[in-house]
């Protein structure tokens, strides 16, 4: 066969792969793959597994994050006593490309196991999370410091003004 007749044959059969392979719609998410806008990049910071072992003498409390493809995160929080896990929560953080957010968690057992939404933005080392609505918390910021993440939790109960502080590190055998 000559190189004309297998270009006749390779390059018509090599259109046919281009054209049948996979179409994105230009409004569908990018490619987990695809540069991200630089106004969403210091969310990324959070995937992994963190875990605060030095708030209590009795309590762990872990955060796992992964990257679910395009503008999103998912996530779960837990908290073990010992061997038995005493709470779960549900997370998810969605940003738009101007790097506005919205950081959500679910806790089965609160607010009829519906989701609660808190607006957001990161201001350089730090994410800002608020929803001033909500009784607690109100206010959720993450403060990247060089061991990870140091997490502030603040809102308001019946008692008056409540906060809550994690120190989380990256989870022992999770190096990113």
């Amino acid at each position: 066969m000559t190189r004309s007749q297998l270009r006749g044959i390779c390059l018509p059969a090599l259109l046919a792969l281009c054209a049948c392979g996979p179409h994105r719609p230009d409004h569908e998410a990018p490619l987990p793959d695809a540069p991200l806008p630089a106004a969403v990049r210091p969310y990324l910071d959070l995937v992994g597994s963190w875990v605060d072992t030095t708030t209590s003498d009795h309590l762990d409390f872990h955060e796992q994050w992964v990257h679910a493809g395009g503008a999103g995160l998912i996530g779960h929080g837990y908290v073990l006593s010992g061997n038995d896990t005493v709470f779960i929560e549900d997370l998810a953080l969605g940003w738009s490309d101007n790097g506005n957010a919205t950081y959500s968690a679910r806790i089965r057992s609160q607010n009829k196991g519906k989701w609660v939404p808190f607006r957001g933005r990161a201001h350089g080392d730090t994410l800002i999370f608020t929803n001033p609505t909500h009784d607690f918390p109100k206010r959720i910021a993450y403060i990247r410091v060089p061991s990870g993440w140091s997490v502030r939790v603040s809102g308001r109960e019946s008692a008056g003004p409540r906060t809550e502080r994690f120190e989380l590190q990256r989870a022992p055998g999770h190096d990113m």
